[in-house]
């Protein structure tokens, strides 16, 4: 769920050298003026693997899946290895309440350093863990609805459609930036490339075209403070779509400020 947000107030949710990244000229959804984005992930995790390095490289199944939410601004910033790498920074996380969810929690709190909590979650795709066997088709109708201390942070109900070329070309600007940065707690802000076999591409995604009454004010209303920055973001103007699957590869956090 992409919502605009002006560059200027955005750049106020992350820390120099990184800067929010702002769409390209032919971006469909953009208004009188070039817009950043805040994008509100929600994620069945499907699966979860650990690394393990003794004495070989392997990864061993953790049963940790869950649904999960991220509160993300896009960004880019110069990194040891890339000049300016697009990326995304995760300014909030979301778990699915549970035993799997508090661990999970308590980790990102540790490793990540950003705001974490335990939620629940009403999904019409079902049970996570159960979703990448599903199909995505278009008429499919899309609800998720995710509740943190009761209260309802998101709220939207849809339905799905194929794309068109301008539409596709916003989503693949999305969805292909294997970097992610955190503004830790303690001020610092770090980065992890994702890691050698990667994959998130544009292959399958279907726009979600919403319904009256879809809401996800109170989610970045949470994290975001600042009543200026709040009403800069552009929620009339949201644009979303579900991408069938992603991997990533989670690397060592590296502090770069």
């Amino acid at each position: 769920m992409c919502i605009p947000i002006d560059p200027v107030l955005a750049a106020t949710l992350t820390k120099a050298p990184a800067k929010p990244s702002v769409s390209p000229s032919d971006n469909f959804t953009a208004t009188a003026a070039p817009s950043s984005f805040l994008v509100v992930v929600i994620d069945d995790l499907y699966s979860i693997k650990s690394y393990v390095g003794l004495g070989y490289s392997a990864f061993l199944p953790v049963p940790l899946t869950g649904w999960m939410t991220k509160l993300n601004l896009l960004m880019d910033c110069p990194t040891p290895t890339t000049a300016s790498a697009a990326g995304y920074q995760i300014l909030s996380l979301d778990f699915e309440s549970g035993a799997r969810g508090s661990v999970k929690r308590l980790g990102a709190l540790a490793t990540q350093k950003i705001p974490s909590y335990c939620s629940s979650f009403t999904m019409s795709r079902g049970k996570a863990g159960t979703t990448l066997k599903k199909t995505l088709d278009d008429g499919d109708k899309f609800a998720a609805t995710f509740r943190r201390h009761n209260s309802v942070m998101v709220d939207v109900k849809g339905t799905l459609a194929s794309p068109s070329e301008s539409e596709a070309s916003f989503v693949k600007w999305v969805v292909e930036r294997p970097h992610k940065f955190l503004l830790q707690k303690n001020g610092d802000l770090a980065w992890s490339p994702w890691g050698d076999g990667w994959k998130s591409d544009f292959s399958g995604c279907k726009k979600l075209v919403l319904e009256d009454g879809s809401s996800l004010e109170k989610l970045v209303e949470s994290y975001v403070k600042c009543d200026e920055v709040f009403r800069a973001c552009d929620f009339g103007n949201l644009f979303c779509f579900v991408q069938p699957s992603y991997e990533m590869v989670d690397c060592v956090n590296t502090k770069i400020s």
